[in-house]
């Protein structure tokens, strides 16, 4: 019985420390994060352009500028836009 009991012991102990010292986590490569102003930037253009799809299915046109979306509020407040400011497009509606 203490023979089981010490392999089971074992086994346990094995198991977490190989876990520990060889988990996934370990062999993410670094170079692949992204800074938070990017990931800022990313989440809002995509909510720019959901709130101007969202425009143009209920006004039938697209935007003339992006201070329009909040004025009609369809925006809280515009995104804070990247050190160059957003680009708008209101032709296509595209921004950028």
């Amino acid at each position: 019985m203490k023979k089981k009991g010490l392999l089971f012991i074992l086994i346990i102990s094995l198991a977490y420390w190989g876990y520990y010292f060889f988990k996934p986590a370990a062999r993410v490569n670094p170079g692949v994060r992204i800074s938070d102003e990017t990931a800022a930037r990313e989440a809002g253009l995509r909510l720019l352009r959901m709130s101007i799809e969202v425009f143009m299915e209920t006004e039938k046109r697209y935007p003339y500028e992006l201070e329009e979306l909040v004025e009609k509020n369809y925006l809280a407040r515009l995104p804070e836009s990247p050190a160059d400011g957003w680009e708008y497009d209101p032709e296509s509606g595209a921004v950028r």
